[in-house]
């Protein structure tokens, strides 16, 4: 019976870790994710067209120091598309590891739709 209890106390204290830990993924997440809003509307940032303007800024790359935990985040961004959510698209490419020549693409739209779409078949 002992033994039963300890099994079960010790699992509980690793899921409540590993929520603790999702919860401050997304906590940082959220945090850099509104920097970097308020830096893209920064008008020397707004002006350019060039994407690297953006991806560069330091509140995205912190996102993508975030790593594999802030995937979930960066997909559910990218599906609710709203102003700038679409170059979140870079940062996963970049955390996965993935290469930007093999998606074929026109627009940051498209090159978002093909990420979220390979995002979606790796799950």
């Amino acid at each position: 019976m002992r033994l039963a209890f300890l099994i079960c106390l010790s699992l509980l204290v690793v899921g409540c870790k590993r929520t603790a830990t999702e919860d401050s993924t997304r906590r940082e997440f959220d945090r850099h994710y509104a920097q970097w809003l308020i830096e893209c509307k920064r008008p020397e940032v707004a002006i350019r067209s060039d994407v690297r303007g953006y991806t560069g800024l330091p509140s995205y790359r912190a996102i993508v120091a975030l790593g594999r935990p802030a995937l979930p985040y960066l997909q559910q961004k990218m599906e609710h598309d709203s102003g700038f959510d679409f170059m979140l698209a870079y940062a996963a490419v970049e955390i996965e590891g993935w290469n930007d020549s093999e998606f074929h693409f026109s627009s940051v739209q498209e090159f978002r739709d093909q990420v979220l779409t390979k995002m979606r078949t790796q799950q």
